[in-house]
């Protein structure tokens, strides 16, 4: 009995063959009553995690953001300040006796969330860049002229800078303006040199009633 051969197809027929061509899955039942409430109660674990938990107890259809806000300040109000009977030159207390505002003694104008009001102040008018007399009081720099020619002294070395100095030393020794009868070695800085003691002492604040200042704080 002769075989019968299967006739080639070429690419042809395979493209139209793979067209033509549906696969279908295999559905089988199985009667298993394990298996069948372990798929139901899975089934049912899922529910209830999606619908009772995630969207009823820990609302996951909603979202949470961190509370920010912003503080706003602001100072009203005015201060008189009084050197009462001290003996101070006229110049110091042209200087210090006078009214201050917010805009005064607000510093800095604004904060995060607060306020600082100043009590005590120090003022140095009219400083310029040059060349002044350092401070005895402060720095140990008194010195004793050794050539009247160019007030030079031993003890003032140009560009040297000694421990709490304004400026570095410019190498003369010049009268001091703060003692009388004193000399000094002269340093180039910002002149005349701040003088950081507080007029009134630490005793009472210079600028005095700021109890009664209203503070404004707005959310």
């Amino acid at each position: 009995m002769a075989s019968m051969k299967r006739p080639k197809v070429g690419w042809i027929g395979s493209c139209f063959n793979g067209i033509i061509e549906y696969e279908t899955p295999k559905v089988v039942k199985v009667h298993n009553p394990g298996i069948g409430l372990l798929r139901r109660g899975l089934q049912l674990g899922i529910v209830l995690y999606v619908g009772l938990y995630q969207l009823y107890v820990a609302r996951g259809y909603q979202e949470f953001a961190g509370i920010e806000s912003s503080v706003t300040t602001k100072v009203k109000g005015y201060s008189i300040s009084q050197l009462g009977d001290i003996k101070v030159d006229d110049e110091y207390r042209l200087r210090y006796e006078r009214v201050w505002d917010e805009a005064d003694y607000v510093i800095p104008p604004a904060e995060n969330g607060a306020f600082f009001v100043t009590t005590n102040v120090v003022i140095t008018p009219n400083q310029t860049w040059g060349v002044c007399p350092e401070d005895p009081r402060e720095v140990p720099a008194e010195c004793t002229i050794d050539d009247p020619v160019h007030n030079t002294s031993t003890s003032c070395m140009k560009n040297r800078n000694l421990i709490k100095s304004h400026g570095p030393q410019t190498g003369r020794c010049v009268p001091s303006d703060r003692m009388a009868g004193v000399s000094v070695c002269e340093i180039s800085s910002w002149c005349p040199v701040e003088d950081d003691r507080l007029i009134l002492g630490k005793s009472r604040p210079l600028i005095t009633g700021s109890e009664a200042h209203t503070a404004f704080i707005k959310n």
